[in-house]
């Protein structure tokens, strides 16, 4: 009986070792609760029976280093634009502000007096009333 388990026992190592030495990728077996594993060998204690499974190279994923270096160049283009309108916002803040600079506005209607102070009455009527003088 001994010889018959010593045998049983050489054999699952042999056939344990031809996996783990085989050229396959992975190695898929199924477990007694019927759970399916994968790994490059399979366990050593247990008799299960294997299955070969040839794993094949996953896709790329990212950019590649072309798609890279311009997605860099763009993001530095972008960086270099908003220092150039800071740069330009600052100097434009330095000069002097004369009435000559100022833009003519027109007075607010009655109308968009409303919607300039849709809350406060009193600011309303002050916006209404210059609207009115400005209008005479």
């Amino acid at each position: 009986m001994k010889r018959q388990y010593w045998a049983l026992g050489l054999a699952l190592a042999l056939s344990n070792v031809d996996v783990s030495q085989s050229y396959a990728d992975a190695v898929k077996w199924v477990d007694e609760k019927g759970r399916v594993h994968f790994g490059d060998r399979p366990p050593a204690n247990t008799a299960v029976e294997t299955e070969i499974v040839e794993l094949k190279e996953a896709p790329k994923l990212g950019l590649t280093s072309e798609e890279l270096n311009e997605q860099r160049k763009r993001v530095n283009d972008y960086r270099a634009e908003l220092r150039r309108q800071e740069v330009e916002r600052e100097q434009a803040s330095r000069l002097p502000r004369t009435d000559e600079h100022k833009p003519a506005t027109t007075p607010p209607t009655r109308e968009e007096c409303a919607m300039l102070h849709p809350n406060k009455t009193k600011d309303r009527v002050e916006c209404f009333r210059e609207a009115e003088q400005d209008m005479h």
